[in-house]
């Protein structure tokens, strides 16, 4: 889960990835561009120096980041060659620079 505002989460769960709204109480699926969210399982989430959510899923070669820069947010795909040693993703997290790392198969930033 990763609180976003004073009212909104948003929680990966092991069937997509949803805006929880305290105010209405409200969840709000989340689509994947690629993939059927529904069947989707969210690993970890965090957010990066610009405002972007970085989302790691049961995928293998690739992971996202949701960009919440316009509205409404798009899913962006980010992926990785066959040969990567980051096939499989599990954690994701920034440093004290704000720089994105990623951990599974192998580490990458």
């Amino acid at each position: 889960m990763l609180p976003w505002s004073k009212d909104s989460i948003l929680c990966g769960t092991d069937s997509g990835l949803y805006w929880f709204h305290a105010t209405t109480k409200q969840n709000e699926f989340v689509p994947f561009p690629d993939i059927n969210g529904y069947e989707t399982t969210i690993k970890d989430l965090v957010r990066d120096r610009e405002n972007g959510i970085w989302v790691i899923t049961n995928a293998t070669d690739k992971c996202y980041r949701y960009d919440l820069s316009m509205n409404p947010g798009t899913m962006q795909v980010i992926q990785f060659p066959k040969k990567n040693k980051l096939a499989k993703i599990n954690h994701v997290t920034t440093d004290y620079t704000g720089n994105v790392w990623l951990g599974g198969s192998g580490l990458g930033r």
